[in-house]
């Protein structure tokens, strides 16, 4: 291929990391909302309404940046080092099964 295997791995791995955040961030957003406000809201649905009626889809996103690339970060790590463990372990991919 054009890309090394590790390369490939931390490119996987970064976006990887970036499509779980985008997908989970929303959800902590509401628990960190209910956390610490919880007596503004009568529960969960209430606080994803009332946030959505405050800021739209963005609302939920506020202050990604930092998780994001943690996330990234973290994935791509995991992805690299999952990849050097079976290159050093000489595992065959193809003799490879989950039973």
């Amino acid at each position: 291929g054009r890309f090394s295997s590790r390369a490939r791995n931390l490119l996987a791995g970064s976006i990887s990391g970036v499509v779980c955040k985008v997908v989970e961030y929303p959800f902590d957003t509401v628990k960190v909302l209910q956390q610490t406000m919880g007596s503004q809201y009568s529960g969960a649905l209430d606080c994803l309404a009332t946030t959505y009626r405050g800021g739209g889809i963005l609302a939920f996103y506020r202050g990604i940046a930092s998780p994001l690339v943690g996330a990234m970060a973290e994935n791509a790590t995991l992805f690299v080092s999952y990849g050097w463990m079976k290159k050093l372990l000489k595992v065959d991919e193809d003799a490879a099964t989950l039973a």
